[in-house]
């Protein structure tokens, strides 16, 4: 029987599988999905949170007042036909979000610049189902810049740890 319950976060940030780089602005929240990451760890556990830290890098002239929209999509994992939010795949890809749950806004300036840095971390409280991604989209009026190094979308799970 434990005798205490503590919870540890993974050592590193993991990069979730996203296109980014000169993703295409838009007002009706097309935009592109994560690959699914499962959420289980090696003795089968569920985490308890997670943390997701997202850098993007606006394009030429970005329109001012506006913002990145990340959300979190969820699979139950369920054999070959997987229930995922806004009928996501597995895998990374073009998504127009419906219904998954906002996590985070990164608004730019009134007066934006070219390659200004949209970035924060937000944590998402579990319980978590067998597999989440992201989906990102943005209507900051053009692409985002076009170097993959210049977008980044990383992760790690809080996990509950038992003490003997």
């Amino acid at each position: 029987m434990p005798v205490s319950s503590t919870k540890h976060w993974e050592d590193t940030l993991t990069a979730f599988t996203i296109t980014l780089a000169n993703l295409a602005s838009s007002a009706a929240k097309v935009g592109r999905q994560s690959t699914l990451v499962a959420t289980a760890d090696a003795f089968g556990r569920r985490p308890t949170a997670m943390i997701i830290s997202v850098f993007l890098t606006q394009g030429t002239d970005p329109v001012g007042s506006k913002a990145a929209y990340i959300h979190l999509l969820r699979s139950d994992g369920h054999g070959s036909t997987p229930t995922r939010t806004d009928n996501a795949g597995a895998s990374d890809a073009a998504l127009t979000v419906l219904n998954a749950p906002l996590i985070g806004v990164l608004q730019n300036k009134a007066a934006p610049a070219t390659g200004d840095v949209l970035a924060d971390t937000f944590v998402v409280l579990g319980p978590f189902p067998a597999a989440v991604g992201v989906a990102i989209w943005h209507d900051t009026g053009v692409n985002l810049k076009n170097a993959a190094a210049d977008q980044r979308v990383r992760y790690a799970f809080l996990y509950p740890e038992s003490r003997w």
